[in-house]
């Protein structure tokens, strides 16, 4: 189960966020509070797909992988 581009995240630490690009095992995600682009490893993260809201795109949690 990996976000794709146009995907929306509610990150753990950065909060809402949507995803820029998707190459496998990194996504690159725009910040919603002041647009920076941030690149994270999808191996340190659990990846949760959540309802959807009616916008468009898929939702996901990601949370720290214990």
């Amino acid at each position: 189960l990996v976000p794709d581009a146009g995907d929306r995240c509610e990150h753990f630490a950065f909060g809402t966020c949507e995803v820029v690009k998707s190459d496998g095992d990194r996504l690159h995600l725009r910040l919603g509070k002041d647009g920076r682009i941030k690149e994270i490893a999808l191996e340190m993260l659990k990846v949760t797909e959540l309802p959807a809201d009616g916008a468009p795109g898929r939702r996901f949690k990601l949370e720290r992988r214990i």
